[in-house]
């Protein structure tokens, strides 16, 4: 099915399953500039059905909700990049003309890229940026007819599909050591924690770890050598900060040693695997240039510990610059 000018769709994610979204209640019709676009579960009513309403050919759109009488499209904020609603009378083209760009060997998937600012939708856990091409699956939505997709709720298992193409293997936590739904805690990712195992661990031993029950700890992600493993979803909190609120803003990786005290050193190998996975994280959550002690932390900031040990946390700002770099900072 290619989609067909003003007739009414429901708009997926590829990534979370879940459903472009205005945010609120408008069960008497109104709509408000700059109200919030997310992704929630299909409600099966207007917030979350749109028409693709063509603007000069070339697969150049504006995307209009069905709620407010067809006169609210998706748009661009310029304070925070989140994707919003804004009226067509007094919209700029700029901030509201959107390209759909065909997924390859995805039927009726595409990208959404804002067309005169080459920025992209992307769903950030629940929520929705403009943000710079990816091609990862947070930047795919699926345009279907009402009714006719997945409901897009939470099975109640975790699923094994890791959030960065960079892993080697998902390892789930054991639920209790772990809290779901980042989003429903009131967090937001905005920085990235660095640990260290203060041992020379597997991703496998690191996850045996996090899987034992009554542990009470957990982290993202951890590193050896050339392997990554993911333990629990970004959109959830892991629990490696030993401060809640840090917990809640944070992407924690753990980091296998190469040996032990007094250093605690890193292999060269891990190292650059790390340096890899934090650019991958950073670029995936829009955070934008790393800066040491802000969007890259590390765990002696939020707890008395020595972690992540004299090795890493000497190497810190060398593991900003390079992930920078990758990243074209």
């Amino acid at each position: 099915m290619a989609y067909e000018f003003n007739h009414y769709y429901e708009i997926q994610n590829v990534a979370t399953g879940k459903y472009v979204n205005v945010l609120g209640n408008h069960e008497d019709g109104t709509v408000k500039n700059g109200e919030t676009v997310n992704l929630f579960n299909r409600t099966n009513n207007p917030d979350q059905r749109w028409a693709l309403e063509n603007f000069g050919g070339n697969g150049n759109v504006r995307i209009v909700l069905q709620r407010g009488e067809g006169w609210y499209a998706l748009n661009y904020n310029t304070r925070n990049t989140n994707c919003i609603v804004w009226h067509l009378n007094t919209a700029d083209d700029t901030d509201t003309v959107i390209t759909t760009v065909e997924v390859e060997n995805r039927p009726n998937t595409y990208y959404l890229m804002l067309r005169d600012r080459s920025i992209y939708l992307t769903a950030v856990g629940t929520a929705l940026k403009w943000s710079a091409y990816t091609g990862e699956e947070e930047q795919m939505f699926t345009i279907l007819k009402p009714g006719t997709g997945s409901d897009g709720s939470d099975s109640g298992e975790v699923s094994n599909v890791p959030d960065s193409k960079l892993v080697t293997k998902f390892i789930p936590a054991y639920e209790g050591n772990y809290t779901k739904d980042r989003k429903a805690q009131g967090g937001t990712i905005s920085e990235i924690t660095i640990h260290h195992c203060a041992s020379i661990l597997t991703i496998d031993a690191l996850g045996a770890l996090w899987q034992r029950e009554g542990r009470k700890g957990s982290s993202h992600y951890g590193v050896s050598e050339t392997s990554i493993g993911q333990y629990v979803h970004e959109n959830d909190v892991a629990w490696t900060n030993g401060n809640w609120e840090a917990n809640c803003r944070a992407v924690t990786i753990e980091t296998s040693n190469s040996a032990g005290a007094p250093d605690w050193p890193v292999s060269d190998t891990t190292f650059n695997t790390l340096v890899t996975l934090v650019a991958d994280i950073a670029r995936r959550n829009s955070l934008g240039k790393l800066v040491k002690g802000e969007n890259l932390t590390w765990h002696s900031m939020y707890a008395a510990t020595a972690c992540p040990g004299p090795y890493l946390s000497n190497k810190l700002q060398e593991l900003v610059d390079k992930a920078n770099a990758i990243n074209g900072f």
